[in-house]
């Protein structure tokens, strides 16, 4: 990993519509929702395997992530779980990975910590000017993914491992 262009990073902003983009130019969102008839763990999983897939496809360096501004309510507790997979999943696996707060993210992409939705997918569309469709979930995850490039290019991380 020599530079920025080597480094295979995943960036995901963790939800029920789990937004994800990888260094190798993809991006998408993953369907985390409760199907009927389906234990609530389920879901879990499929982010854990999604994961996988990611680690044993186009490679994981580094993982980033949108962590959680929820204080209240069932969200919490879901964002929360969702947060500790990606944790647990980068623990197991010895991958680095470095979560960013919503207003930081938001401060690092547009240079203002209150930027709105909008803003962001402009900012994800300089990012990967290809796109055909932009999500606001997609948008946080190309954006969390740019930040932790830039990151490395500068100041030392805080990376967690």
């Amino acid at each position: 990993m020599d530079s920025n262009e080597d480094i295979r990073v995943l960036g995901l902003d963790p939800a029920t519509t789990c937004g994800w983009s990888h260094t190798d130019g993809t991006f998408g969102v993953i369907d985390l929702s409760k199907n009927k008839d389906e234990s609530p763990g389920m879901r879990l999983l499929r982010l854990w395997n999604f994961l996988e897939k990611m680690r044993l496809g186009p490679g994981l360096d580094i993982v980033s992530f949108e962590s959680s501004n929820c204080t209240k309510g069932s969200g919490v507790k879901l964002q929360a779980r969702f947060e500790g997979v990606i944790i647990l999943f980068c623990e197991a696996k010895d991958i680095p990975y470095r979560a960013y707060a919503p207003t930081e993210l938001k401060n690092l992409a547009t240079g203002h910590g209150g930027a709105s939705k909008d803003a962001m997918i402009a900012r994800a569309m300089e990012i990967r000017p290809k796109a055909k469709k932009m999500t606001h979930d997609m948008a946080d995850a190309i954006c969390v993914m740019q930040a932790i490039i830039d990151e490395k290019g500068s100041a030392p991380m805080q990376l967690l491992r």
